[in-house]
């Protein structure tokens, strides 16, 4: 119940490479974490969407950019949830700004449960906890 572990590197650079590419506008950014941050059968749970497999996760960024014009996700806090630092509880803030200009800033908490593979570990499920996903 009270771990003392902490995440290996790699699975730090594994949540901050996440978050970097989410925060990018490119086309090319579905498929790089269908390939490189997921497992092969991953689950992504956004604020908005849930998709389930490398295919659904190739193209989960399409439309985010659609009205979207700046996104910055900080992590505050990190809470690791078992002895080997691969379950994680995050507490951060989203910073973004609509193409017409709407500032928003807002308060989130997410799992990501991750997995040790031959290539380095991978995101098995993400999942944003609050704001409550509209998802059903």
């Amino acid at each position: 119940m009270w771990p003392i572990s902490q995440p290996l590197p790699e699975v730090k650079q594994l949540v901050y490479r996440f978050f970097a590419l989410v925060d990018t506008n490119s086309q090319e950014i579905g498929q790089v974490l269908a390939d490189e941050i997921f497992t092969q059968d991953g689950v992504l749970i956004t604020a908005n969407a849930m998709f389930q497999g490398a295919a659904e996760i190739s193209q989960s960024r399409e439309g985010a950019w659609t009205t979207v014009k700046t996104r910055q996700h900080t992590i505050l806090k990190s809470y690791v949830n078992d002895a080997y630092g691969t379950d994680i509880f995050l507490v951060g803030k989203l910073d973004m700004e609509t193409l017409a200009g709407t500032k928003t800033n807002l308060e989130f908490v997410a799992r990501m449960e991750i997995e040790e593979r031959a290539l380095g570990p991978r995101i098995c499920k993400y999942q944003v906890v609050s704001p409550a996903p509209q998802v059903s």
